[in-house]
């Protein structure tokens, strides 16, 4: 597919990605129910020396959501009802007690599908750069769904992890997808930084150009994970920052929603102090590379206030040209979502950043904006 015009693009800013570690790839075929799975060898990325970390939170915070690196199995099968779209499967590095959240689920957006019929894993003859997106707390995901089949139209495999608690990762009995997001946030990172291991033994996947995604409430883990020495290049955050205790507490709108959601299920402001502590990025934030990072923030962004967002990005050292603020708040943002998708490609896909004097606010549309992200049952 062509490359947006300046038009639609001209706000934003994107650069290259970096180089990482490349993992090798086994495979072996499995017969299931529903057709033909594949399975790749992968194995965990190793997580940061002692020595590479310079205060006793990163330390603190490292030991807390570190796991004995190993190799897993990666399973690839067809998705019923979704020509050339793929569900990925693998174990999850920290197992609870609820063998539905345990099974780690991505559906897979290959790049430049075949719309008419899956396309077999050993016929892909060449590689393309990734995406991991990892949703917010909406529950049908809507917003990394929305910006998947993008992004595999514009050359990009596009990856979307479901986090405990949402899509096939619900358990019976299971409460509210975000409750149980908010509860399990220690086994999300772990499986988000899983996730991109398993998606770089995968055929057709550049393992040197990985980039990692977070949207809203998602950006949380999604940094910590990037903090943790997860396999990824780039790292782009849409709507986030830092300090969830302090949004859930404190934010209006879905923040407010959910802590009300919370506190009908005896999750008090203590116990969300502590679920939270695992997904405080501002302690590995110093870890991610400047030059790799960007954070889109809403300058009137109700739910995570863009103070939020500043204190991330100072902690990380971004400059304006990586900290870029939207003209918009946390639902009007909506209506400009191909642009934000846009933009993800365009730094998937390592293309040159436009001149620093580009203008970067959203050109959002008049249409009436969603009243929620859908935090509340």
């Amino acid at each position: 597919m062509s490359r947006p015009s300046a038009t639609a693009r001209h706000w934003l800013p994107f650069g290259l990605l970096a180089a990482v570690l490349v993992a090798a790839v086994a495979r072996a075929e499995v017969t299931t129910a529903t057709g033909v799975a594949e399975e790749f060898a992968a194995s965990d990325s190793p997580f940061p020396e002692a020595s590479a970390l310079t205060t006793d939170a990163q330390r603190e915070q490292l030991a807390a959501l570190a796991w004995e690196a190993k190799a897993f199995a990666v399973r690839v099968s067809p998705l019923a009802d979704s020509p050339g779209v793929r569900t990925v499967t693998f174990p999850s590095a920290k197992p609870g007690r609820s063998a539905f959240r345990d099974t780690v689920y991505v559906t897979w957006h290959p790049a430049n599908p075949d719309a008419d019929a899956p396309r077999a894993l050993d016929t892909v003859a060449t590689v393309k750069p990734a995406v991991v997106l990892v949703h917010s707390l909406h529950p049908q995901m809507l917003i990394a769904r929305t910006f998947a089949p993008r992004l595999a139209q514009r050359g990009v495999h596009a990856f979307v992890v479901e986090l405990p608690g949402f899509g096939r990762r619900r358990a019976p009995g299971d409460r509210w997808p975000a409750v149980e997001a908010v509860v399990h946030g220690r086994q999300g990172v772990a499986d988000i930084r899983r996730a991109c291991d398993a998606v770089a033994a995968l055929p057709g996947v550049d393992p040197d150009r990985i980039t990692l995604h977070g949207t809203s409430m998602g950006t949380f883990p999604a940094a910590v994970a990037a903090g943790t020495g997860a396999r990824h290049g780039a790292l782009v955050l849409f709507l986030g920052g830092a300090d969830p205790a302090g949004v859930l507490e404190h934010g209006d709108a879905d923040a407010e929603r959910l802590r009300r959601v919370l506190d009908r299920h005896g999750i008090d402001a203590g116990d969300r102090a502590q679920h939270l502590a695992p997904l405080e990025p501002l302690h590995l934030a110093p870890r991610l590379k400047a030059e790799e990072t960007w954070l889109l923030a809403a300058q009137q962004d109700q739910v995570i206030p863009i103070a939020h967002a500043e204190q991330l990005a100072a902690a990380i050292g971004l400059d304006d040209e990586r900290l870029i603020r939207l003209n918009s708040d946390h639902y009007w943002v909506a209506s400009a979502l191909p642009h934000f998708a846009d933009h993800l490609a365009d730094v998937a896909l390592g293309l040159d950043p436009l001149p620093p004097t580009a203008q970067r606010t959203a050109d959002v549309d008049t249409e009436p904006a969603p009243p929620t992200l859908g935090v509340t049952p």
